[in-house]
This record gives C-alpha cells, structure tokens and sequence, in this order.
C-alpha cells in the first residue's frame, strides 16, 4: 500500500503530462480496488486476533490447496473461453487484438498478408488506419506486429488464449517442481495464485499476445535447464516462437539473465545455443516484413519510391521520445499490475527478493529479469494504452508467482496459524475480486462492442466513421473480409472530400457520427478533458489508440 501512495504523488506532480487512460482506468476501476483492499487490510488486523475468524481463514486455505491442480488448470481455460464470449463479447476492443484475428484470418488460410479489395485500393489507410502495414501498391495489408500470436488465434480461434493461459500455469508447475523439488507446497501455491489473478485470466480471455508469450516463456523455462540435446532443441524452437509472437524485443529481454544464468553454472554450451539461436530468432524475425511483401508477391513501401523507415531512426526515436514523466507512467502501471493480481502475490514477491538473491542461480535470475523489462519498458514504451492489469509485464506472471511462492514456503509462513490464516484471506480476496473485475471489463468494453454491431447492421455499402469527439471512435474502422458483415467501415479523416464524392457517386453511403456514437454509449471527448479540471492530459493526442 505504501508503494501505491508514492505512485500517488507522483501521478500528481506529473498529471499534466500523462496520458488520459492510465489515469481513467487508475481512477475509475483501480482506486475503489485500493481503497477496498485498504479497508478489509485494516478490519483484518482487528478481526485477526479472533480465533474462529482465524480457524475460518485457515480452512479456506486448506480447501484451496486441497484442491487438486488437474482440475484447476483446466477450470481456468473454460473460465477464459466463458469470457471470450459471456464478458468480452467476443469482441476484440483494442487495434492490438483485432490485428490479432484480422492477420490470423490470412495466415491461417495460407497468406502472409490479407488482400486488399482491387476496387478499394485507392481507400485502403482509411480502410485500416491504426497500426497498419500497406503495400507499396496497395494489394495487400497486414498489421506492423509480428505473425505468429495471429497464426495460433488463426487457427486456433477462440481457444487459443484460454489455452495459453492454462497452460502457462502447467509450465510454472514444471518449473517450480524443477528448481525447488523439496518443497511439495511450492507447485500448489503457484497454481491458486495464478488462478486467482484477474490479469492472468481475463487477458486469457482476449486475442492480445500476451497469453501466448507467458505460456512460451514457462515452457522455455521448463526445457531449458533440462539437459540432453533434444530438450536443447526444443528450447531452441520455442524461443524462436516466442521472438516471433508480436514484439522481438520481449522474449531476449526475458531470458538474457536466464542465458548468463546457464554459462556462469557451467552450462556454457547450453548457453552459448540458446543465445545463438535468440540472436539468430531476432534477426529473423527482423526481416518478416520484408519477407512477407515478397510471399504474396507485393511491392513493399519503399518499392514505391518512397523510403521506409530504417530500424535506426526507430531506434533512436523509440530512445528520446519519453522524459521523466514516463516513470509516473510505470508507477501507475506497476500499481494496476499490482491490483490485478492476488492481494498476496506481489507482497509475496518483494518478500522473496532477498531469498532468492540469496539462493542465486535461478531464482536470482527471475529477479533481474523482471527489473530488466521494467527498465525497458520505463525507457521504451510505458503507455500500454488498453490493457487488464498492465499487460507489458504479462509475460513476467509465471516468474512474479513463482517468486511469490518461494517467499511464502522458504520464510515458513505456513507453520503458524496467523500465517494459515493470511493466505486464506489472500485466496477469499482474490476470488472475490475476479467478479468484480470481470463486471468492470464488460462494463468497459460494452459501449464499443455496441457501436460495432450498430455499424454491421447498417444497410449501406460503406460506413464513413466520424465521430471526433467520442473516444477512440476509430478504432471502430476495422475490415475483415472473412468476418465482416455489413458495410465497408472507412475514417472520414483520412479521405479526401474528392474521394468522399466518389464513393458517394457509386455506393450507398452513411456516416456513423457523434450522435450515433453516443446512442452507443461511448465516452465523450468532453468527459475525457473534463475528467481531471486540473490536467492537461487529455488531449485529443493522448486519446488516440496506443
């Protein structure tokens, strides 16, 4: 609690220079979490010293450990699909996710990028404006992510991420079995606090990548200190999945330390190939976009005559475009990641950190690996934009938990009744904040799953969506031809008025506008620069969709 008061302050020295949603989301479904927690931390220290409050507690945490894991492992994959469906609406609310199943779409039937409508190409940035990769000759379209997350989801549809995050909790068992075998407890706390993580599973719920890196990272971890060459292998062929999910830069953050870790203990061959092929991977993963223009035989940007970006003028962008704001940004994060989990799991975590500096190997390893993605991310990108808990640090929950556990069992806290009664406690808050959690996703997601199907049923041939004073209104601009029904869905903005009468000459034309985007329910751009009198946070930049 004490962290989340420093970040506080912090978001009020710096609030006029933050983004307008971690602010909403910190104030709208974050500080009520808070200020619960607070209040039930306070009422247990009071309640605590009475025995049959305490006696109740305990066997609440006895039930839960009781449980047994082959059953809740697959619970939280039919929680996840549940809630694709019955809390999401199956609806894809960030341009992340959509891109997520509009790739999966063409990659799954075989095409490295969706193909543009011949009659459409003049239209195809309106078409899809947000996070788009366009060929030079505008045939083909796909988004600026890599391809592999939209493969699974491709494929695999709507029981991709379900799976993925039930199967990262079966990796952290592997792990945990593997590197701290003594302790029988260490395996079954992991399992309770990850299923009682409202990040863990409501992003399970969602096409982000998220899920899919936590599963690839755990299965990684549980190859990789095995020994024998195919293991090797196999660790090899899941690290280069993993490069090639969404973002490169995510897995060899994640495993650098684990890679030193293997060299300093002797195993310098294992570490030597694993840190060859994670080279090998990113520099791979580097050329798909190039790649990609070549497989469906399109002319990429810069074909065109036009000169694309060069990963150094990326580079040296991504470097200087944040100040110190943005470690107000990573406090809020931090604090919405925290809040997101079991009340235990990062108290836990903070507990176990000079345990595991003690242990070494391993386990010192977990830890610098997740300073190592918090500084990368601090320096890099803080703003997630949409996300359930902070998203940045998803890939991270197995090793966040596994840590959390290791505190729990190696600083015996389970040997008094004080101690049986807290993780009971833990467990009865984290399963009563997964409902609260999933209303405030459905709740937040509903008012543009609304406005999408209103624009499907409209009965035109193409919708131009211009509603400027509504947020993230176009985000709403999304075409899959294998999905899709209803009109073609294009930006107003980025038209021209010539090409606006042109559609107009040959199609049926309506526009989707502020009035239609309140009839939805979406927030209002004034709502949002009224949101905080005293921040300047909210301008229209800020609004626009990560």
């Amino acid at each position: 609690m004490g962290f989340c008061l420093v970040v506080l302050v912090l978001v009020e020295i710096f609030k006029e220079s933050l983004p307008f949603l971690p602010l909403y989301l910190l104030k709208t479904q974050d500080i009520p979490i808070l200020i619960g927690l607070s209040i039930a931390l306070l009422g247990g220290r009071m309640i605590g010293k009475n025995p049959g409050v305490s006696a109740s507690l305990g066997r609440v945490r006895k039930a839960a450990l009781n449980l047994p894991m082959h059953l809740m492992i697959p619970l939280v994959a039919l929680i996840a699909l549940a809630g694709a469906f019955g809390i999401l609406g199956a609806y894809p609310l960030s341009m992340d996710e959509y891109w997520a199943r509009a790739d999966g779409y063409a990659l799954a039937s075989g095409q490295a990028m969706g193909a543009i409508p011949a009659e459409f190409a003049d239209y195809a940035y309106a078409m899809q404006p947000i996070f788009s990769r366009i060929s030079g000759d505008a045939t083909h379209w796909a988004s600026t992510y890599l391809p592999l997350n939209a493969l699974f989801q491709g494929l695999l549809g709507p029981f991709a991420s379900p799976l993925f995050a039930a199967g990262a909790i079966w990796m952290t068992v592997l792990v945990a079995r593997r590197h701290l075998p003594e302790e029988e407890a260490l395996p079954t706390i992991s399992v309770v606090l990850a299923a009682t993580s409202a990040q863990w599973v409501i992003t399970g719920m969602t096409t982000y990548a998220m899920s899919a890196h936590l599963f690839f990272n755990m299965a990684w971890l549980a190859l990789v200190y095995r020994s024998g060459t195919l293991s090797q292998l196999l660790a090899g062929i899941v690290a280069v999945i993993a490069i090639g999910l969404h973002q490169f830069a995510f897995f060899p953050i994640f495993a650098g330390f684990f890679v030193l870790d293997l060299f300093l203990s002797g195993r310098r061959r294992a570490a030597i190939g694993q840190g060859v092929v994670i080279m090998v991977g990113v520099a791979f993963w580097m050329m798909w976009n190039s790649l990609s223009y070549k497989l469906v035989g399109a002319v990429p940007p810069g074909g065109d005559g036009r000169a694309p970006v060069s990963v150094t003028e990326t580079v040296i962008t991504l470097l200087s475009r944040n100040d110190f704001s943005a470690v107000a940004t990573m406090g809020l994060n931090l604090v919405r990641f925290q809040l997101w989990q079991n009340p235990l799991t990062l108290p836990l975590m903070a507990l176990a950190i000079p345990v595991a500096w003690k242990l070494k190997g391993f386990w010192r390893a977990c830890v610098l690996s997740i300073v190592a993605t918090i500084i990368f991310m601090t320096v890099i990108i803080p703003y997630q934009g949409h996300g359930w808990g902070y998203r940045y640090l998803h890939q991270l929950l197995g090793i966040v938990t596994l840590l959390a556990a290791l505190g729990w069992v190696k600083l015996r806290l389970d040997t008094s009744n004080a101690g049986r009664a807290i993780f009971g406690a833990g467990v009865l808050a984290g399963l009563l904040l997964l409902p609260l959690r999933f209303y405030q996703a459905h709740s937040f997601v509903q008012p543009w799953a609304e406005a999408n199907k209103r624009l499907s049923e409209m009965e035109v041939d193409i919708v131009l969506v211009d509603a400027p004073n509504h947020l993230f209104s176009n985000d709403l601009v999304r075409n899959i031809p294998m999905e899709a029904s209803g009109p073609v869905r294009m930006a107003r903005a980025a038209l021209t008025d010539g090409q606006v009468a042109s559609l107009c000459d040959r199609y049926s034309v309506k526009v989707f506008d502020d009035g239609e985007a309140a009839k939805a329910g979406l927030p209002s751009l004034d709502e949002a620069i009224h949101f905080d009198a005293n921040s300047s946070a909210c301008s229209s930049t800020d609004i626009g969709e990560r």
